[in-house]
């Protein structure tokens, strides 16, 4: 009987302390047949992006996409993104989506890549232009955000 209690306690105890201390975007909860409750971390997580370009850089503007002046911004539809770790390895990649015509802000593409986790930064690069470095807190929670020909 105190075994039971015993066990018990220790699976509440444990599933408390993984709820305040991993965090969602690298860890997985699971549950076994006994209703012990496990906690492993993810190999990957997903970085979602946002490359914006401001009106007067875009090309083509229509409802169903619009494309920026590749002569000035290395940023279109299918444009390749490459993630690597803190030690230059390749660690996730992605290529940018269709533009999507925001008429008050321009022109949107997106992406999601598959980032391996364990690096402290991340540098993204899109296309040929120079790589940009955040850290892995800002990669797993907020993502990439950059904008072309803004005065931010």
């Amino acid at each position: 009987m105190n075994t039971v209690r015993l066990v018990m306690i220790l699976v509440v105890t444990s599933v408390l302390a993984i709820d305040c201390s991993t965090d969602n975007a690298s860890s997985v909860e699971s549950t076994t047949a006994a209703g012990i409750v496990t906690s492993t971390v993810r190999a990957v997580f997903v970085m979602n992006g946002v490359v914006r370009v401001a009106p007067y850089l875009v090309v083509d503007k229509r409802e169903a996409g619009c494309d920026s002046d590749s002569r000035r911004v290395n940023s279109s539809a299918r444009v390749a993104v490459s993630i690597a770790d803190d030690q230059g390895v390749k660690v996730g990649a992605a290529s940018l989506s269709r533009g999507l015509w925001l008429s008050d802000r321009g022109c949107q593409f997106t992406f999601a890549a598959e980032v391996k986790t364990g690096s402290d930064f991340y540098d993204v690069q899109i296309g040929a232009e120079d790589p940009i470095t955040i850290s892995a807190v800002e990669a797993m929670n907020k993502g990439f955000v950059i904008g072309y020909g803004y005065d931010w």
